[in-house]
């Protein structure tokens, strides 16, 4: 086969990668290979995972507030640890605390119940329950999807990504004047799920371009992961 008719997927748990690492994966690819249509080796579906428990923020609260009467503003969900933020000299509370709460389900509830539903006594600014630093992304399962054709749309990506568990989004990165560039972030529903698409098409599927966007399967041994950072 040509190696102008196939493009190598590649996927990245990571939101960037260094271009010497992509040409050089690109540089250990071969291109006289015979491809094996997709729905011969269809990929066996992962079930989804929890995500684990999952940190909040609780901002306004007054100062003389206890570790209990944290737990007792969240009574429709079960709480896992308070851990009221001090002053390092004085040890007193600045009137926040993170939360621990079992699931994303319970914290999305939570954020959805508590954020700026009210204002506590002694306080001039409602309730802030959000999600702390750093975790919503951690829950995201980014994944970067470099080496795709021009013709390839979002449902497409979606198609594949679905073999693997829950998609929640698929975004195309494309040039001003709305070229695509050739690469994509997926993210999945979970982090099995988006281990579970790196293992099985990394380095291993191709797209055949033009004039439709369809998927085979390489029997080849598998190409390292691009370096991420």
């Amino acid at each position: 086969t040509s190696s102008h008719t196939h493009t190598r997927i590649h996927t990245c748990s990571s939101v960037k990668t260094e271009k010497k690492d992509r040409q050089k994966t690109m540089s250990d690819q071969t291109a006289t290979e015979t491809a094996q249509p997709m729905d011969q080796v269809a990929p066996a579906h992962q079930d989804e995972e929890g995500d684990g428990p999952v940190k909040l923020f609780l901002g306004q609260v007054p100062r003389s507030y206890t570790e209990e009467q944290v737990r007792q503003l969240f009574q429709f969900t079960p709480v896992l640890e308070v851990k009221m933020i001090t002053d390092k000299i004085t040890g007193n509370s600045k009137g926040c605390c993170f939360v621990m709460v079992p699931s994303r389900e319970e914290a999305e509830q939570c954020i959805q119940n508590l954020h700026e539903s009210t204002t506590l006594e002694g306080l001039s600014n409602s309730l802030q329950c959000k999600y702390a630093d750093g975790e919503l992304e951690r829950l995201e399962h980014k994944l970067f999807v470099g080496m795709i054709p021009d013709t390839c749309s979002e449902q497409d990506l979606r198609s594949l990504f679905s073999n693997y568990g829950t998609v929640r989004e698929v975004f195309i990165h494309t040039w001003p004047s709305g070229q695509p560039k050739g690469a994509a972030f997926v993210k999945m529903g979970s982090r099995r799920a988006a281990e579970a698409a790196i293992n099985a098409l990394n380095g291993q599927y191709r797209m055949r371009d033009p004039p439709s966007c369809w998927w085979s399967s390489l029997p080849r041994r598998r190409s390292p992961l691009p370096r991420c950072r």
